[in-house]
């Protein structure tokens, strides 16, 4: 794998210097000013993530990650926390995919005893619970594209999956390769802070290869697409790409834009949700051309042998996206057990600087320095998926830090 600018660092003498620290409290007692213990005889992680409403394609397979992970670990005999072995339990929160909700959450998590955080999921849900998490010292991982989502000043905030600020540009150029002769490309959002902060980002991605970019918003909620779909065609563009729009909208849109006779390449460079947004078209030849971020080779045989694992163990079969963060679930805990600790503080110290070589997606780095100022962000090199007549191929492209 070649990632540029890697920041890997040496974990061994920092994961052993922070189990010294960690407090050697009992299972289930409360807090001691080293680190925190069990709850209740369990490690407790908030799943604070849309599982319901349009972005649930997102939330629930983000929220299958971590189900997956916290099962594994149970299954090995638990985590230790203050020198004792606990199990970890999973407490949901559905955001329904809004910052009121994501806000309301986190205050119910952290009121519960809660500091470690999975998710949330949109660039307006971390916004909204920034501040809260800041003021209470909780680590949250989440996976939006918010160009606020990481900073220096957030250290115990993580991002479980590639950003586009490191997949947009590999992938505009692939566009701009792969369609030689198209010159314009119209970028689909919600009018909201996810959709216009990964508008951003691709804009100046396609402009960098040279396709001009404009960009159509449409107010979040919206059920009627139609008019929109009408001055969305009227612009004239060669290629129209949904960017970051939730799997159900983004469905919806597909659908009315193939009705309409629009018959040129329809894209998704703002994030991985392809099986979900095929499985509200109805199938992958209702995409018509359709290319997209493909985060991981669903048929490559780690991740078919994790697709058979989870529908064991929960018998339904899992949705791709988890299969993509299911590195930072596996981590999350293993630094818990290794800073020996729930301190949001120890347990940062711990996984910023963990190396990922992951069995189900392979090695990959923490970087994201160049953008955000820090490296807190799981990068990881990917493909370019393109849909022709239903017939997927997917062509390997390298990751950029910045």
């Amino acid at each position: 794998m070649h990632v540029r600018r890697q920041s890997v660092r040496n974990t061994a003498a920092t994961a052993a210097a922070v189990m010294a620290l960690s407090a050697l409290v009992a299972c289930g007692g409360s807090t001691s000013s080293a680190g925190a213990a069990c709850l209740d005889g369990k490690v407790k992680i908030g799943a604070l993530l849309p599982l319901s409403g349009p972005a649930a394609g997102f939330g629930q397979g983000t929220h299958q990650a971590m189900q997956f992970a916290v099962a594994e670990a149970n299954d090995a005999g638990g985590i230790d926390v203050g020198g004792e072995t606990c199990d970890v339990e999973l407490v949901d929160y559905d955001t329904k995919g809004t910052a009121e909700q994501a806000s309301t959450g986190m205050n119910k998590l952290i009121s519960q005893g809660t500091k470690i955080v999975w998710g949330p999921q949109l660039s307006q849900e971390v916004t909204s619970v920034q501040q809260i998490a800041q003021r209470n010292k909780v680590l949250f991982v989440h996976s939006s594209y918010a160009v606020n989502g990481l900073s220096p000043e957030m250290p115990l905030v993580f991002a479980m999956a590639t950003t586009a600020s490191s997949f947009a540009g590999p992938m505009a150029d692939w566009v701009s390769t792969t369609y030689p002769d198209v010159s314009k490309v119209a970028i689909v959002i919600p009018d909201n802070q996810g959709g216009q902060d990964t508008a951003k980002i691709d804009k100046e991605a396609y402009s960098d290869a040279g396709i001009e970019a404009e960009v159509s918003a449409f107010p979040e909620g919206t059920a009627d697409f139609a008019p929109f779909i009408g001055r969305l065609l009227r612009s004239g563009p060669g290629i129209i790409d949904v960017a970051s729009t939730p799997p159900g909208d983004a469905a919806v849109i597909i659908k009315q834009l193939r009705q309409a006779g629009f018959d040129g390449p329809i894209g998704r460079i703002g994030g991985e949700a392809t099986s979900a947004i095929i499985k509200a078209v109805g199938s992958a030849e209702g995409l018509g051309e359709f290319f997209y971020y493909a985060a991981l080779d669903v048929n490559s045989e780690p991740i078919k042998t994790y697709f058979a694992q989870f529908e064991k163990k929960f018998d339904k079969e899992p949705l791709p996206v988890s299969a993509q963060v299911l590195p930072v679930a596996r981590l999350l805990l293993r630094a818990i057990d290794e800073a020996d600790s729930t301190d949001a503080e120890e347990v940062a110290e711990v996984l910023e600087n963990m190396e990922i070589d992951d069995p189900t997606m392979g090695t990959a780095v923490w970087g994201g320095e160049d953008f955000y100022g820090i490296d807190h962000e799981f990068i990881v090199d990917f493909f370019a998926g393109r849909y022709r007549d239903g017939e997927l191929t997917l062509t390997p492209l390298d990751a950029t830090d910045g």
